[in-house]
């Protein structure tokens, strides 16, 4: 039986962000808790942030946040988690692809984000999305992809 996963914009609150964090803490690398204070940094993504959300029976499974800066024309991708349960099942994928669809939409002209150099597996997951290494700091790769604004020539 296949699970039913919604995907919703903008839906859930700080706390809800928070504990879906909390529950993909371990699959972080470095861990999240170990870099922020998750409860902080879910009020910032739930008031600053563009979030595409994945929902399994009312629970938060999936979330990708970017920020946008539409006077500079960029995206910068602060978060990308998938619950560990609901891992492997194409989340990350379909949410990565509706924020693209949407920045695109805004004419964004360049998304970026960050990841530990030592997280190849998500090196992978970027790079298979478009990104490609825009700069490299201690143990952070900030990737990048640029993007073509819809109805604009190629």
């Amino acid at each position: 039986m296949t699970t039913l996963v919604e995907v919703r914009v903008n839906v859930a609150t700080a706390p809800v962000i928070a504990a879906h964090l909390r529950r993909c803490d371990d699959a972080f690398i470095p861990r999240l808790s170990d870099r922020v204070e998750i409860d902080v940094y879910a009020g910032k993504i739930a008031e600053r942030a563009m979030r595409f959300e994945a929902w399994v029976r009312g629970s938060l499974v999936g979330l990708v946040a970017a920020y946008i800066d539409a006077g500079d024309r960029t995206a910068f991708i602060t978060t990308v988690s998938v619950d560990p349960t609901h891992q492997r099942q194409g989340i990350a994928s379909r949410l990565l692809s509706e924020c693209m669809a949407y920045v695109q939409e805004h004419c964004v002209a360049r998304v970026l984000l960050e990841v530990d150099r030592e997280n190849e597996r998500a090196i992978a997951f970027y790079t298979d999305a478009g990104f490609t290494m825009a700069g490299v700091s201690d143990r952070t790769m900030t990737m990048g992809r640029d993007i073509q604004a819809v109805g604009s020539q190629p």
